[in-house]
């Protein structure tokens, strides 16, 4: 009985021993990596050549996936079953345009664009008209013929808009948006290195700098930074990613604060994967909005304030208001908002022109009540102005997402001012220890630590020794 006792605690120790060091393992590596995620789940296999692209539209996100024979596949998530349900509208009007089609969609102002390649080269444009896609003839035209199995990346950089088309060629052909179609712009396509045949961009913007993941014809993934005159290499956006089989797809997009990456590949499957943690101490960069709300009356072609562009909105003679929303902010709820920073590039006629910022946290339901204000002085020029502050609250990053914030605009002096542009900069820290000033999933029982189903926690130290999360963030996902 003593040898088997002996025997039993024997077992248990190494059990536990084991635990520790697999627990110890996973949080002593670097954090900033990618992890395999279920982001996948219920995308059915489309055959060979899979490729992906990931948007959010109205309050959901989309997934339209593609194969070898050209056909569409559209998806919608559910949030609360947390997968992927099919969904023939967000493909509605996008007919089989040839084999290995791979496409991407981009919001310019109010418009949502389609374009796809496939393995003729060719590009195939469409526009959303509220209910399907149209054949749009604007959004594929002046681009050349960039070789075979096209594919396209289309996303927005400072204030301009960009198209990365790769093909069989070696390179990807680089373009930006001049209003009435598409440029050659060798700029957006410069890197350090070639990646490979059957090239597939995604581009994403984190933390004040934008990331570029390459996919190509040998399945692995090359990272990219933008340094403000070319691509250059970053292995930190690529970090951990697998060899996934050939002509990997990315398409990357942030969902709840988290950086997510779906990826097709040769074989038809889709892999998925979650980067952690997506951002650190820092601020979103000035983001514009891409709509304005009911509320606008006096105000003139509101939606020319959604660019720094030189096309103009008035505001009316009198006391005028205007609800602006659909930032693309994504903040972890977690983390501490430090400072928000409103910038406007206005110029007025004959009297200073004073503008008052309020903002909404929950769909314009409540506002600040803050006061804020600030004064444009200069006549006949442009000039940036800005307002800094917290505006009277404690915010937390679910009050900046697509549904939730909004941004208030009244022109109080009724001086008809020029504006050009509106943006929001949002500054942030992450939570740090127990919890981080939230509540916590995490539970600390009799000297041991319990992690939950559905609890996930983000450990920005190395763990060494016995379990201990109480520098570590958790929270309900």
């Amino acid at each position: 009985m003593k040898k088997l006792y002996i025997f039993f605690l024997s077992i248990l120790f190494v059990v536990v021993l084991v635990f520790t060091f697999l627990f110890v393992t996973a949080n002593d590596t670097p954090v900033n990596n990618w992890g395999v995620t279920l982001m996948n789940y219920t995308l059915d296999d489309v055959g060979t050549y899979s490729g992906i692209d990931v948007f959010y539209k109205d309050s959901s996100w989309y997934a339209i996936t593609s194969g070898f024979d050209g056909a569409f596949h559209g998806y919608v998530f559910v949030n609360n079953g947390r997968f992927w349900a099919q969904n023939s509208t967000i493909i509605s009007g996008l007919p089989d345009i040839g084999a290995e089609s791979s496409s991407s969609v981009l919001e310019m102002g109010n418009d949502l664009y389609f374009l796809s390649g496939n393995s003729f080269g060719t590009f195939n444009g469409y526009a959303w008209n509220g209910t399907q896609w149209k054949v749009n003839s604007t959004i594929n035209t002046t681009i050349g013929d960039s070789g075979l199995d096209s594919t396209t990346e289309m996303f927005s950089m400072n204030g301009a808009y960009y198209l990365l088309a790769g093909s069989d060629q070696n390179r990807l052909d680089g373009y930006v948006w001049n209003g009435a179609g598409w440029t050659v712009n060798t700029s957006i396509n410069k890197t350090q290195i070639a990646t490979g045949i059957y090239s597939k961009a995604s581009v994403i913007y984190i933390n004040g700098n934008y990331y570029m993941l390459q996919g190509q014809n040998t399945g692995t993934f090359y990272g990219y930074m933008w340094n403000g005159t070319q691509w250059n290499v970053n292995t930190a956006i690529n970090a951990s990613l697998p060899d996934i089989g050939s002509k990997s797809c990315p398409s990357m997009f942030i969902k709840d604060g988290i950086l997510y990456m779906i990826s097709g590949n040769n074989g038809g499957l889709f892999n998925s994967y979650k980067y952690n943690p997506i951002i650190t101490n820092g601020s979103t960069g000035f983001v514009f909005p891409v709509s304005s709300g009911g509320s606008c009356g006096g105000w003139n072609t509101p939606s020319a304030l959604y660019l720094s562009d030189g096309s103009s909105g008035f505001s009316g003679s009198g006391l005028t208001t205007c609800d602006f929303l659909n930032f693309d902010i994504n903040i972890p709820i977690t983390y501490n908002i430090t400072n928000i920073t409103f910038m406007i590039e206005s110029q007025r006629y004959v009297d200073v022109g004073q503008f008052n910022v309020e903002l909404s946290w929950n769909g314009g339901v409540t506002y600040t009540t803050s006061n804020y204000s600030v004064n444009v002085t200069d006549i006949g020029n442009y000039n940036l102005y800005y307002i800094s502050g917290l505006w009277g609250r404690n915010w937390n990053g679910s009050d900046f997402n697509y549904t939730n914030f909004r941004l208030m605009l009244t022109d109080k002096t009724g001086s008809q001012a020029d504006v050009d542009a509106i943006s929001i900069n949002v500054s942030f820290s992450t939570p740090t220890g127990g919890g981080g000033g939230f509540t916590s999933c995490a539970s600390h029982n009799n000297g041991a630590w319990y992690i939950p189903k559905g609890c996930q926690c983000y450990c920005p130290h190395s763990v060494t020794g016995l379990l201990d999360l109480s520098k570590c963030s958790c929270y309900n996902i």
